[in-house]
């Protein structure tokens, strides 16, 4: 896991996330955590998959994640996820990426963070 140190609110996350063998990945918000994982043939947020989607092998693909308040959305294409997290503290002080699985890699780029603003 990769740790990025923040002090903020609600926020939108926005990335790219390339899966390469059977590895998955994902974004962990806050210290009480609102999980989102990604994996090739689905996306969640929490601990388990809910949202079907077929991710293939060696290629990016955008990712948007919105927590605002205890809400949390995912998106990747068409594919949604949505969660509440009950334990999330108001003040978010770090997201960390992650890989999990015991062969291949899962890449990130292009992080960008800003604030979740109500309309």
């Amino acid at each position: 896991n990769y740790a990025i140190k923040l002090d903020h609110e609600d926020a939108i996350y926005e990335f790219e996330v390339q899966l390469e063998g059977d590895c998955y990945g994902g974004i962990r918000v806050g210290y009480h955590m609102a999980s989102c994982i990604i994996k090739h043939d689905g996306i969640g947020v929490g601990k388990k998959v809910t949202t079907p989607v077929s991710l293939a092998k060696d290629k990016w693909y955008p990712v948007t994640v919105i927590r605002a308040g205890q809400q949390v959305k995912m998106q990747i294409g068409e594919a949604v996820a949505l969660g509440v997290e009950p334990k999330l503290k108001p003040t978010i002080d770090a997201i960390r990426l992650s890989v999990k699985g015991s062969e291949g890699s899962v890449s990130y780029r292009k992080l960008k963070i800003w604030k979740a603003v109500k309309r």
